[in-house]
C-alpha cells in the first residue's frame, strides 16, 4: 500500500499540476472517512479544492468536552498545539512532503458539532516543515 501511494505520488509529482496532486491524494483517502482520529476529533472530510487540500473535522462531544468552555486564549494554545502535532506528522510523511513541495496548502479545519460552527482552523504549508 505504501508503495503503490509512493509510486502515485510520483507519477502525479513529474506529470500533474499541484491541482491534480490534491485530487488523488483526496480521493485515495476520502474513501476511509469519516476517522476517527482520537477521543475528540473525527475527520469528516478531505476536499481538494484547487491546490488546496481542506481537511474537515469534527469535533466530538463539544456539549461534554472542555473545549466548549474554553476562552480565546486557550482555544489558541489549543489550537497552536494541534498544529504543532499535525506539522509533526505531515513532516515526517514522505508523500505529505512531495504535496507540499509542490506547492499544495494543507488547511486543518475544526467544526463543533456538525459542522455548525467552525471553532478554529489553520494552514500548513511547505515553509513550515523547514522551522
Amino acid at each position: 500500500m505504501r508503495l503503490k501511494i509512493a509510486f502515485l505520488a510520483l507519477c502525479v509529482t513529474l506529470f500533474a499540476t499541484t491541482y491534480d496532486t490534491a485530487k488523488a491524494y483526496a480521493d485515495h483517502y476520502a474513501k476511509k472517512l469519516p476517522l476517527r482520529i482520537d477521543d475528540y476529533f473525527t475527520l469528516t472530510a478531505l476536499l481538494n479544492v484547487g491546490d488546496e487540500l481542506l481537511y474537515h473535522y469534527k469535533v466530538n462531544d463539544t456539549s461534554k468536552f472542555v473545549i466548549k468552555s474554553m476562552k480565546n486564549s486557550e482555544l489558541e494554545r489549543y489550537k497552536n498545539e494541534l498544529k504543532k502535532a499535525n506539522l509533526t506528522r505531515h513532516c515526517a510523511d514522505p508523500d505529505v512532503r512531495t504535496m507540499l513541495k509542490s506547492g499544495v496548502l494543507l488547511h486543518h479545519m475544526f467544526y463543533r458539532d456538525y459542522g455548525a460552527k467552525l471553532l478554529f482552523d489553520f494552514i500548513i504549508k511547505e515553509q513550515d516543515c523547514k522551522m
